[in-house]
C-alpha cells in the first residue's frame, strides 16, 4: 500500500515537472501545469493513479500550509500605503461583486448554495499571479501597482473569513452570528497572549537550533488549526493566523524560505489532484455557465473597480490599469468551491467549471496585464466611460504656476533636497503628478503641483516648454516619457530632459527622440555597488560613513512618504499600531547602528595596533637583519685580518 503511495507521488510530481516546462515556456503560472498534469495522469487521462482518494486526502495538507505562508508573506504595511483606497474600493469590490454575480449565477439556473460559492469565487483576484507579472514589469511601485497590491492583500485576509464562513453554511443562522463573533474574539485573544507571553521565549530558544526552529514553527501551524476547528471555524484559519504570528518574529524571512518549500510540495498534490477529479463529459453542460461567469470576470469585475478608484478622484489611467489588474479568479477561488465539494455543499461538476474558468481567466489576464498600455491607448484612452458621472480632482487655472524653470513628473520617487535645491537657486519649480493623496499634501505645504497625468492633451497644453530649463520625469511609463520628450523637443531645443527607464531598448528609444539623459535605476545600483566596492578597498570608513549617511536620508525619505498618505482617517488605529512598531524597531535600529559604529571603531582600533605591531615587528626584523649585516662584515674583516697575518708570517719565514 505505501509502495502504491509513493509510486503515485512520484508520478505526480515527473508530471507536474514535465508540463510545467512547457507552461513556463509561455509564461503561464505553475498552478495550470499542475492541473493539466492532473487531467494527464488521473482516470479520463492516462489513469495513472491507483490511490486517489489517499492522494486527494494528503493533498488538503496543501490548503492549510498555502495559508500559513500568505500569513507569513502578509505585509499590512501595503495596506496602510494607500489605505483609503484599498479600504474603500477593496471591500466594495469584493461586496459588489459577489453581489452581482450571486443574483447573475442565480438566473442561469444554480441553486442558492452554489450561487454563493461560485459569487465568493470570482469576488477574489490572484494574488500569485498579479504580484509575479507586476514585479516583471517593474510596475509594483507605481501607483496603480500599489493600489493592486493593497486590494490583493485585503482580498487574501477576506478570503480567509469566507471559507471560515463557508466553512459553517449549512448550519448558519443570524442567532449564531454573536457566538461566532465570541469566537473569533477568543481565537485572536489565544493568539495575542501566545504572542506576547509565550512565543519569543520559546522560539528564542528553538532559534538556537535550526531543525528545532522549523519544527516548532509547524508545531504552531497545527496547534491553531486544532484550536481553530475545535472552536468551529476551518482549520486555514488557524494556519493563517500562526503564520501572521510568526511574520512578526525576527525569523519569520528565514522561516518562510523553509516552509514555502514544504508548501510547494503540498500544494502541487493539492492542486493535481482537483486535476484528476475533472470530468471531461461535463465541458459539454458547463460551457454555457462558463462563458457567464468570464463575462463576469473580464467586464463586470473590472469596470466595478474602474467605477470605484475614479470615484476616490484618481484618474482614468490609473483606473483602468488596477480594472485589468484584477480581472481574473483567484487560486483562492478554486480552494473555496474544492471546500464546499469536500463539505458535500456543491457537486463536483462544480470543480470542473471552476478550473476551467480559473484557467482561462488566468491565461487571458496574464496578457492583458502585459499590454495594458497599449489597451489604454487604443481603446478607453477617449472613452467617457464614467467621466460624466466622476470628474478627476483639479485646481483652477490660477493656483498654478505652469510657466517654471523646472518641471518635474511624479514626485514620490524624487528627492525632495533636490527641489530645496532648485528653491535656492532661485528657479520656479512645477511638480506634475497623478496621486491625489501626493497632491493634496503638497498643496498643503505650499508647493506648486498638478494633479494629472503627462499623456493628457489638457495637461500638456498648460505646461510652458519654452520657459522650462530642466524637465524631469522620475517615473518609468516609456509611453508618458516619449510623449514628454516629444513635447518639449517640439517646442525647444534647449531644455534639458532628464527621463527614467526600466529597459536598455526603452532608454536607448528616449535617447533617440531626445532626452539628454535617462536613468536606469539597475543600472545605476550596480555602478553604486562598484563604487562601495572600491571604497572599501580604500578606506572602511567611507563605507560606515556612507552607510549612516544613507540611513538618514532614507528615514527622511520614509518620514515625506508617511505624510502622503496619513490623510486618511479611517487607518488612524492601524496607523498608530503600525507606527508604534516602526518606532520600537527604529529604536533597536538605532542601538544596532551604534553598536556597529562602536564594533567599526574597535576594528578600526585593532586594526591600528595590529599595524602598530606589525611596525614594531618590521623594525625588529630590520634590526635583526643589521645585526647579522654587521656580524657577517666582521666575520669577513677578521678573515682579512687572518689571512694578511698568514702572510705577513710566510714572508719573515
Amino acid at each position: 500500500m505505501v509502495e502504491y503511495i509513493i509510486r503515485d507521488i512520484g508520478i505526480i510530481i515527473v508530471f507536474a515537472a514535465l508540463i510545467g516546462m512547457i507552461v513556463k515556456y509561455f509564461k503561464q503560472p505553475m498552478i495550470i501545469a499542475y492541473i493539466f498534469a492532473g487531467l494527464a495522469i488521473g482516470p479520463f487521462g492516462l489513469n495513472f493513479i491507483n490511490n486517489e482518494q489517499t492522494i486527494i486526502s494528503l493533498s488538503e495538507l496543501g490548503i492549510t500550509f498555502l495559508l500559513f505562508v500568505v500569513g507569513l508573506e502578509l505585509n499590512i504595511n501595503k495596506l496602510r500605503e494607500v489605505g483609503r483606497v484599498v479600504l474603500i474600493a477593496g471591500s466594495l469590490q469584493v461586496l459588489l461583486t459577489f453581489l452581482f454575480s450571486l443574483v447573475i449565477v442565480k438566473l442561469i439556473g444554480f441553486t442558492f448554495i452554489e450561487s454563493i460559492y461560485l459569487a465568493v469565487a470570482l469576488a477574489f483576484s490572484s494574488t500569485l499571479l498579479v504580484v509575479s507579472i507586476l514585479a516583471d514589469k517593474k510596475e509594483i511601485d507605481t501607483l496603480h501597482g500599489r493600489i493592486i497590491v493593497g486590494i490583493l492583500v485585503l482580498q487574501d485576509i477576506l478570503v480567509i473569513v469566507a471559507l471560515s464562513l463557508l466553512s459553517n453554511l449549512s448550519n448558519f443562522s443570524i442567532l449564531y452570528i454573536p457566538l461566532y463573533l465570541g469566537k473569533g474574539v477568543l481565537l485572536l485573544a489565544i493568539a495575542f497572549f501566545i504572542s506576547r507571553v509565550l512565543l519569543n521565549k520559546l522560539f528564542d530558544f528553538a532559534a538556537k537550533f535550526q531543525e528545532l526552529l522549523f519544527v516548532a514553527s509547524l508545531a504552531l501551524c497545527f496547534v491553531f488549526t486544532i484550536i481553530a476547528s475545535y472552536l468551529g471555524f476551518s482549520v486555514t484559519i488557524g494556519a493563517f493566523l500562526a503564520g501572521i504570528m510568526i511574520a512578526n518574529l525576527p525569523y519569520s524571512h528565514d522561516l518562510t524560505s523553509r516552509i514555502k518549500s514544504l508548501a510547494i510540495f503540498f500544494n502541487a498534490l493539492f492542486f493535481v489532484s482537483l486535476g484528476i477529479q475533472i470530468i471531461p463529459s461535463t465541458i459539454k453542460t458547463i460551457f454555457l455557465p462558463l462563458v457567464v461567469l468570464l463575462g463576469i470576470t473580464f467586464v463586470l469585475k473590472p469596470l466595478i473597480v474602474v467605477f470605484l478608484i475614479q470615484a476616490l478622484g484618481y484618474d482614468k489611467k490609473t483606473a483602468l490599469y488596477s480594472g485589468v489588474g484584477l480581472g481574473q479568479v483567484s487560486e483562492f477561488g478554486l480552494i473555496v468551491v474544492a471546500q464546499g465539494v469536500l463539505l458535500r455543499h456543491i457537486p463536483n461538476s462544480m470543480l470542473s467549471l471552476t478550473i476551467l474558468l480559473i484557467i482561462i481567466s488566468m491565461a487571458v489576464s496574464s496578457y492583458a496585464i502585459k499590454y495594458n498600455l497599449f489597451l489604454y491607448h487604443r481603446y478607453f484612452e477617449r472613452m467617457a466611460l464614467f467621466d460624466r458621472f466622476f470628474k478627476p480632482k483639479e485646481q483652477k487655472q490660477e493656483a498654478v504656476k505652469t510657466d517654471c524653470e523646472v518641471v518635474v513628473y511624479g514626485y514620490e520617487n524624487l528627492d525632495p533636497n533636490l527641489v530645496e535645491r532648485f528653491k535656492e537657486s532661485k528657479k520656479n519649480v512645477l511638480i506634475i503628478d497623478n496621486s491625489p493623496n501626493i497632491i493634496k499634501s503638497l498643496n498643503a505645504q505650499k508647493v506648486n503641483c498638478l494633479y494629472g497625468d503627462i499623456s493628457q492633451v489638457d495637461v500638456l497644453e498648460r505646461i510652458n516648454f519654452e520657459k522650462a530649463q530642466i524637465i524631469i520625469s522620475t517615473i518609468p511609463d516609456i509611453f508618458n516619457n516619449l510623449i514628454l520628450v516629444k513635447r518639449a523637443r517640439e517646442v525647444s531645443r534647449k531644455s534639458v530632459i532628464i527621463v527614467t527607464a526600466n529597459k536598455v531598448k526603452d532608454s536607448l528609444d528616449l535617447y533617440n527622440e531626445g532626452a539628454d539623459y535617462v536613468i536606469l535605476p539597475n543600472y545605476l545600483g550596480e555602478k553604486q555597488v562598484s563604487l562601495i566596492v572600491e571604497s572599501v578597498n580604500k578606506d572602511i570608513n567611507s563605507i560606515v560613513n556612507s552607510k549612516l549617511n544613507h540611513i538618514e536620508e532614507l528615514r527622511k525619505k520614509e518620514y515625506m512618504q508617511r505624510k502622503l498618505y496619513e490623510q486618511d482617517t479611517m487607518m488612524v488605529e492601524i496607523d498608530t499600531f503600525l507606527r508604534n512598531i516602526t518606532e520600537k524597531i527604529g529604536e533597536g535600529k538605532k542601538v544596532a547602528d551604534k553598536v556597529h559604529k562602536t564594533a567599526v571603531e574597535t576594528i578600526m582600533t585593532a586594526q591600528d595596533i595590529i599595524n602598530d605591531v606589525t611596525s614594531d615587528l618590521k623594525s625588529l626584523v630590520d634590526v635583526e637583519d643589521t645585526k647579522k649585516l654587521h656580524i657577517e662584515e666582521h666575520h669577513e674583516l677578521f678573515e682579512n685580518k687572518k689571512e694578511e697575518k698568514l702572510v705577513e708570517v710566510e714572508s719573515k719565514k
